[in-house]
């Protein structure tokens, strides 16, 4: 397995489909969360918690590592990404 990548970073990236999928079913076979939902968020995450997510993760040292740079809208959007691709996973319908 080539896992060195999150599902977040996988979706940063643009990488296909296929890649998605693989590594969703990975996180998921070894009961690690794929959705806000199974981080505790049952009620989904409000605009001002999805700033504190963004404000913290681009704070941090390691989001200046990440290719593509990482920019507030663009992480916004791919977390939401994130979370989809993993509610779908749950439906069985994928990525």
């Amino acid at each position: 397995m080539r896992y060195r990548r999150t599902q977040l970073q996988v979706l940063v990236a643009d990488q296909p489909r296929a890649e998605i999928d693989e590594l969703i079913a990975t996180l998921r076979s070894v009961e690690l969360p794929v959705t806000f939902a199974e981080l505790g968020k049952t009620d989904g995450v409000s605009q001002a918690e999805m700033r504190t997510i963004v404000d913290a993760t681009l704070a941090a040292d390691y989001s200046r590592n990440m290719a593509p740079q990482l920019a507030s809208e663009g992480l916004a959007r791919c977390l939401e990404q994130a979370d989809r691709a993993g509610k779908l996973a749950h439906s069985g319908a994928g990525v």
